[in-house]
Formats: C-alpha cells, structure tokens, sequence
C-alpha cells in the first residue's frame, strides 16, 4: 500500500500490499472513535434520566502550615552553615494568624540520637507567630551527618495543623558537592577567611561555581615561641631554645585548599616532588615577626572583627616542627569555623622519635612553663577576647597545666574552655594539679584514648601511666569531664585524634563556641557513677 508520506523508494509486489505506520495509526485512531461514540450517547441518556442533585460547596481549607524556608536545605557541619525553617500559619479563611504557638520538634535518628539542635541545644522549640502568622525558629545547627526531619505543630481553637520539613546534614563542603548539592556564592571579600558569610543555604537549583573561581580561604596564625630564630632570610625558627628565654611574636597567613578534607593538613610529599600547591596543600603565604605592640594590636582588630570576640591558644606537643604547628593551628581554626583570633604557642622541639629526641623535649617542656604563664596572662588581658579557650595537645598538657598551676589565685576565671586533648603527662600529677585547671577555666574537657600507641610508648619510658590513656582506668576527676574517644577511628598510632578525626573536631566545636556539657553533646554516652563518671563516645 503506497503512501505519500513515507519517503519514496522501490516497492516490491508484497511490501505493496503491507500498510504503513501512517496507515496503522490513523486506521488505531479511527476505530478508538467509533468505540467511545456510542458510550458516551448511552452515558448522556442516562444522565438525562436522572434528576440532577445539588453539587455540596467544596469545603473551606482548615488550619494550616506554609513552610516558607528551610525544607530540603542542606547544612554543612563543618562551617556550621544552616538555614532557619520559617513557617505561615493561615486559618480556614486562607488569612495569616497571629500570636500561635507554634512547636519545632527534631525528631532523633535511627541512633536514637539527634544529627541536629537548635541554638538552645534542644530538639524542640516554640515560637509565636507574628502579625504576618510567622514564625521563624533559631537556626538549625547540624551535629553530624545524615537526614534531619523536623516536625511542625500548631493549634487553633479545635483544629490541629502539622507539616514536616526536611534538611540534609554533610560534613563538608565537597561531601555536599559530591552529592549533587552546589556550593555558596564566592566571597564578596575574596581572598579572606570565609567568616564574613556564616549562614550559608546551599540548594540544589543553585548554579555551581567552577573550582577556580572560589577564593582560597586565608587562616591568620599568630604565634608566640622561645624557640631560637632560624639562620634563614625567611622568619623561621629551629629546633633549640632561645638563649635569652623571651619570646618571639607574629603572624603567619596560611592558604586552605578549595577541595581540603576536613581533619587533614594537606602537604606535599615525593611523589609531588615536595612542590606545594596551594590548590593542593595547606600552605604559608606570609611570615612576620611583630613587635609586642604590633602584635597584640593586630589580634585586638581580628577579635573586633568577629562575631564571638574569641581567641584560643594552641600548644603543640612532642616532635613537631614550627611550620608544622603552624599549619596544625590553621587547620583546626578552619575545621572547627572558628571565629576569632587563632594563636599558637610554641615551644623548642627536638624533632626526633629516638628516646634522646623525647629526653630532650621533656626538658625544654620544663623549660618553657614560665614562659608560657607569661604568655598566657597577656593574652587574657591585652586582646580584647571576651573569651579567651586554651587547647593542648600530648607533651603540650604538660607545659599548660603546669604554667596554670603557677599562675596566681584568680578572683574571676582567666579562661573559657579548657581542652586537654591525648596528655603526655603523668596521671597521678594530674590529678594532682587538676584544681589549676579548674580553677582557671569556666569548663575542662579531657580527650582520651586506649588506642594510643604513641602513649603507651611514652608509658614504657616513663614507667607510669598517662593521663591521656585509658589502659588500666580512665583518669577521673570531679569538675572536669573527661571523655574517652577509643571508639573513634584514628591513624595507626592513634595520637591525633583531636585534629584528624571529623567526629572528635565536631564534639570541640560545640564545647567551643556554646559550652555545652556533655549531657547536651549528641554523640557523648555517660559511663560509671558519679563521682567516677565519665562519658564514652559514639561515633
């Protein structure tokens, strides 16, 4: 059967005789018609049988709940960037109702617990509606990884409306990328710290930013140190004391990668041929050693600058190298979106595992403790800090404990948040010093583990347990919380914890910059009775 819609071509004697496409559609099309012709004249006679009913008016919609923000956001952990759910209430009129009660509830995860709080450390929140019937809820802060629903209820003389809004935790940046998520516009500062934009929404109808045009994030390191300068023309300083005992003071800027991976200090290594590339690496953009003045001016005009007016003081532990304590500092600054004035405290390293190397920096860790409560003491009264939070690491608990210890019988707090994180120090000297701790800060939070091979080694030279071990007790003490991370995963020696583990950096930050105790803490199980109590984390 020939057609003058399908292209010309040679017919044979039996495709002639076949119907085409054309053919079988119209021929399909034609018999639907026939078939529903004569349904629909014997469904029309039987509706005109009937008498016609009167049709019921369609209800008025009831009380009800608009979400005007905050469904299918997503919150990035690590720079805690969220977005606050906002809600209507309309009555069944469609009109705004104002002065409602409406509740906020997070609803736990599988774990039993809450990936999610608000800015009260509770799972449930109410707030009145204003003369628009809305209502908006805290900022959600996200806790750890995963979904986060959060129910909303509200009542209205006998009616009852609820709606559910949805929000995506990640831990970072990339892990929302990789996910289908887009990142937040580039910041208006450029290069600069990503402080000046804290509450960031990213959503997935957002154009994404190519990798190259987002300004590297620029950490500033102030630093203090007795070690002894360098015999280089860059501002560096070496492994041995500085002979007149005094210290140095100044800045590093140090560059985060645009794809960093929060809890590692990104370096080049042989492979790389030790090249650094900022896009790649951690990396030291500026070096200056300031005058006392200079320095604390400096610090003074961050703290303004920020949100908090916080500053916190890093002390390094046993065989680290400066530029390495330096880049540690920045590292945890940017992980844990720390707003304010990071400062590093270092002191003379040996920068060797051998029993001489540890030998030697037991000694120069002596050493530096007057220096170090000198330090110490200017920082709480010459940056303008509202809060001042001290965190140490390994051998450095041993410096800070005691420099606090030597410190005078204060008539306020010095510090806020005390963070002893893996101590390289002796258990029982602990205990024994432990009033100076808390005596100086308003909240002490000790980090250990049993998985720390670095202090078990640190035991068998030493003969007596340490206080940031696990093996054989955990070290107790009323008034600071200690918290064993054993579960956590770590590198093979287990020592680092404190930096290197997202979940460890995730429970910081809330001791940080809310002073949560560990009831409040998502991932904190409580252990022993009080006054053994101790709290046991669940990754």
């Amino acid at each position: 059967m020939l057609c003058v819609l399908c292209p010309p071509k040679v017919y044979s004697r039996s495709a002639a005789l076949k119907p085409c496409r054309h053919f079988r559609l119209v021929t399909f099309v034609a018999l639907l018609l026939a078939v529903s012709v004569p349904i629909e004249s014997q469904l029309s006679g039987q509706q005109a049988n009937q008498q016609p009913t009167p049709q019921a008016s369609k209800p008025a919609p009831g009380l009800r709940i608009i979400v005007i923000e905050g469904d299918d956001a997503v919150n990035i952990i690590q720079q805690q960037t969220a977005v606050r759910p906002i809600v209507e209430v309309r009555d069944s009129n469609d009109l705004p109702l104002a002065g409602i009660a409406v509740v906020f509830t997070i609803q736990p995860g599988s774990g039993g617990a809450s990936a999610a709080a608000f800015a009260n450390g509770q799972s449930v929140l109410t707030v009145t509606t204003n003369a628009a019937g809305r209502a908006t809820s805290s900022a959600v802060q996200p806790l750890q990884p995963g979904d986060v629903q959060i129910n909303v209820q509200a009542n209205y003389q006998d009616q009852t409306a609820t709606v559910t809004i949805r929000q995506t935790n990640f831990a970072t940046r990339q892990a929302a990328i990789d996910d289908g998520r887009t990142e937040p516009p580039a910041n208006p500062g450029g290069i600069s710290s990503r402080f000046p934009w804290p509450w960031v929404i990213f959503r997935r109808s957002e154009e994404p930013q190519s990798a190259s045009e987002r300004p590297l994030a620029v950490i500033p390191v102030f630093y203090a140190t007795d070690r002894a300068r360098a015999a280089v023309s860059d501002v560096s300083y070496g492994m041995g004391r500085n002979p007149s005992g005094s210290l140095h003071l100044g800045r590093f800027d140090v560059s985060i990668p645009r794809d960093h991976k929060m809890g590692l200090v990104e370096r080049p290594n042989i492979w790389t041929f030790w090249r650094e590339d900022p896009e790649k690496h951690l990396v030291i953009t500026k070096r200056s050693q300031q005058s006392f003045e200079e320095f604390y001016s400096e610090i003074r005009t961050v703290v303004r600058k920020s949100t908090m007016k916080d500053a916190f003081v890093f002390v390094h532990g046993f065989n680290v190298a400066f530029d390495d304590a330096v880049l540690r500092t920045a590292q945890i600054a940017y992980d844990l979106a720390f707003d304010g004035a990071p400062i590093l405290y270092s002191w003379p390293s040996a920068q060797s595992l051998s029993a001489v190397g540890y030998a030697t920096d037991v000694g120069n860790n002596d050493w530096t403790v007057t220096h170090l409560r000198w330090f110490l003491e200017d920082v709480a009264t010459r940056t303008s800090a509202q809060r001042v939070h001290l965190i140490a690491h390994s051998m450095g608990n041993k410096a800070l404990v005691n420099a606090l210890d030597r410190m005078s019988m204060p008539s306020t707090r010095k510090f806020a948040q005390i963070v002893l994180t893996a101590p390289d120090m002796d258990a029982d000297t602990f205990v024994q010093l432990a009033d100076a701790i808390k005596r100086n800060g308003q909240r002490a939070t000790l980090y250990a583990s049993e998985n720390d091979k670095a202090l078990l080694a640190s035991k068998q030279l030493q003969t007596y347990r340490r206080a940031g071990d696990t093996v054989g007790g955990v070290v107790v003490v009323p008034g600071i919380d200690t918290v064993d991370v054993s579960a956590v995963d770590t590198d093979f020696l287990g020592h680092f914890y404190y930096g290197d583990n997202r979940s460890v950096l995730s429970d910081m930050f809330l001791v940080l910059t809310q002073n949560l105790p560990p009831t409040k803490r998502p991932q904190l199980r409580p252990s022993g009775t009080p006054p053994n109590e101790f709290w046991r984390f669940v990754p």
